[in-house]
């Protein structure tokens, strides 16, 4: 590639709301997903080797289609809030261990006896 011999614009995009393609699935709005091992958005899991891709913006439904053929908008930078029930209450730490290997202020534990996802600590309800 020559070196520049004048100015030009750069392309940038700030990554919290990327698109990705979906796997041949049906995704809701709010969900948590993952890229699965061949590097489509699907719903999360505790699946060996997928990644935290973010929280799906918009409801997508591919369950008809090739893995690929539709995208879905990821939002990958915020606080959620997420639901959960007791036989998946390992989320927390798992999810605040992947977020925290991301650059960005840590948050501190949660000090309730059952975690909430929302809670930021200092005066926590």
């Amino acid at each position: 590639m020559a070196n520049l011999t004048a100015d030009r614009d750069a392309m940038r995009r700030d990554g919290e709301l990327i698109s990705m393609p979906v796997a041949a699935v049906k995704v809701f709005k709010g969900s948590l997903l993952a890229n699965n091992t061949s590097g489509y958005a699907t719903e999360a899991a505790d699946t060996a080797n997928f990644t935290l891709a973010g929280i799906a913006y918009d409801q997508v439904d591919n369950s008809a289609g090739a893995a690929g053929d539709k995208s879905v908008r990821v939002e990958r930078k915020g606080v959620f809030e997420l639901n959960r029930n007791s036989t998946n209450a390992h989320v927390d730490g798992e999810i605040s261990s992947h977020l925290a290997a991301r650059p960005g202020p840590r948050r501190p534990a949660c000090p309730h006896s059952t975690p909430r996802a929302c809670c930021q600590v200092p005066g926590c309800p």
